[in-house]
């Protein structure tokens, strides 16, 4: 059995979105997100001036006060808060809030999308900042399925691309949070073969644009499953009608979030999952949750 290199497969998927995170945001309805560095001036007490990033859970250590919580707070609101807290210590505080670096989250977005990978977003972004990431949607045809938001907990949210995209609803554009997974499935489907050590094998329907893992995932997700994920074989008509069969190692795909690694796949595929003699865990843990995302359940 012929094999080559994947990388002479596909392209590396992989892109950083470029990011002014040094301009602040100094409009009263912005909203301290986790990341922000924000920048304290206190002008009657030059020694309380100080500037502090906001953590994952929405808060800042500020000298003094301690503890704050004021992530999802509009800057108005920050500063009301610092008032409050300083005038045990100040007879006349006067405290002035800017947000000096806007934090950056990473998401990753699957799917329907022109350029899929991981991105660099500004904290506090929506659904439509992480398809603008991604360069927009691929192919449309017809009434768009609902895209579908995973959290880093394994939290799902379906998300209208109808209302967000052909109705224009800003309702519908979904918050995001840091380490958010997007899966903007495609209308066009096409049927795959997945064979070898998964709980399900035979035919299997994606979505246009999904990817291998998808097609893993989607063909078993135990837990005890045997599956050696580091060859996976893909066996894949050419244009000339001649087959071509390529060793994948699924498993760094899905260890390092390398698309490189992850080929999108084509009507008529047959993927083979060897046997090995350890199991699964952590890396089935994982596929667990794609299966959820790109199943809804």
């Amino acid at each position: 059995m012929k094999r080559r290199p994947l990388l002479a497969l596909i392209a590396c998927l992989c892109y950083v979105l470029p990011i002014d995170a040094s301009a602040g945001r100094l409009v009263g309805d912005a909203r301290v997100e986790p990341g922000d560095t924000l920048s304290v001036e206190v002008p009657n007490d030059p020694a309380l001036s100080k500037s502090v990033v906001v953590m994952n859970d929405g808060a800042v250590i500020y000298p003094v006060l301690g503890r704050l919580s004021v992530g999802d707070r509009t800057l108005p609101q920050v500063q009301a808060l610092f008032l409050q807290r300083l005038r045990p210590y100040e007879r006349h505080p006067d405290v002035s809030i800017s947000i000096a670096q806007t934090g950056v989250w990473d998401v990753t977005v699957l799917g329907n999308v022109k350029t899929p990978g991981k991105y660099q977003v500004r904290s506090g972004a929506h659904v439509a900042d992480a398809l603008a990431a991604a360069g927009g949607l691929g192919p449309t045809d017809g009434p768009l399925p609902d895209a579908r938001v995973m959290d880093r907990s394994g939290n799902l949210q379906s998300v209208s691309m109808q209302a967000l995209l052909r109705a224009g609803d800003p309702t519908a554009d979904a918050r995001l949070t840091n380490g958010a997974t997007l899966y903007v499935p495609s209308a066009a489907t096409i049927d795959v073969s997945v064979l070898g050590a998964v709980d399900r094998a035979g035919q299997i329907e994606l979505h246009a644009g999904d990817r291998l893992s998808m097609a893993v995932a989607k063909a078993g997700e135990s837990t005890s499953a045997k599956s050696d994920l580091s060859h996976v074989f893909l066996t894949r008509e050419l244009a000339n009608g001649a087959k071509q069969t390529y060793d994948i190692n699924l498993y760094q795909a899905l260890q390092n979030n390398d698309p490189r690694f992850d080929v999108p796949m084509q009507k008529g595929d047959v993927v083979f999952v060897p046997e090995t003699s350890q199991k699964g865990g952590f890396l089935w843990g994982g596929m667990i949750l794609l299966r959820r995302l790109v199943l809804g359940y």
